[in-house]
């Protein structure tokens, strides 16, 4: 078992009968079991519904997809879930996943696990002079911060700081040492 289950609110008017555990489907919320999925005969109506993963104890590889709606016709998904378009990338514990809405036979509702995303969001110079940078990574994953002074080949990256994303992915690093030189590049590693 990969992940224990993912968790739809708010899919309105899916038919008990084609689900793989018809005890699953309640009125408000459909409990969608991830290596099952759901099966759906006619039009998929996602309406902005909320898609909330709950990942299981497994971490599967990169690459691994879970068509986690199974569209029987030739109709296309109507709709995406709540900030999710189509090709974003959304968090579940550690891994990051892509969601496709054209995905298995060429309209399943599939998620792809890739590869985390590495990438500043801000960087600002404090009234003290240090550097205060702000970057997304692997939520709840150690990152290093690296810095160098040149980018001249041969270019020598130092580690400067490390720490611990939060449950959303979001780092924070503050470089008190800035002010000691008068340029200074970044970069960020993770796990």
């Amino acid at each position: 078992v990969q992940w224990r289950m993912i968790q739809a609110y708010g899919i309105p008017a899916l038919p008990a009968p084609d689900a793989p555990d018809p005890a699953l489907f309640r009125d408000e919320d459909l409990l969608i079991d991830a290596l099952l999925g759901i099966g759906v005969r006619g039009a998929v109506q996602l309406n902005g519904a909320t898609l909330n993963l709950e990942p299981g104890p497994v971490v599967p590889v990169i690459g691994s997809q879970f068509i986690i709606i199974t569209n029987d016709s030739n109709d296309a998904v109507n709709g995406t879930f709540t900030g999710l378009p189509q090709g974003a990338i959304t968090v579940a514990g550690s891994m990051f996943l892509q969601i496709d809405y054209a995905g298995g036979d060429g309209n399943d509702v599939v998620l792809t696990r890739v590869n985390p995303v590495l990438q500043f969001s801000s960087i600002a110079r404090q009234p003290s002079g240090a550097m205060q940078i702000n970057a997304f990574g692997s939520p709840g994953l150690p990152h290093v911060l690296d810095a160098t002074t040149n980018l001249n080949p041969v270019i020598v990256w130092l580690p400067l700081l490390t720490n611990t994303a939060d449950g959303n992915g979001n780092l924070n690093f503050t470089d008190s040492s800035a002010t000691n030189f008068p340029q200074r590049f970044y970069r960020l590693r993770g796990p």
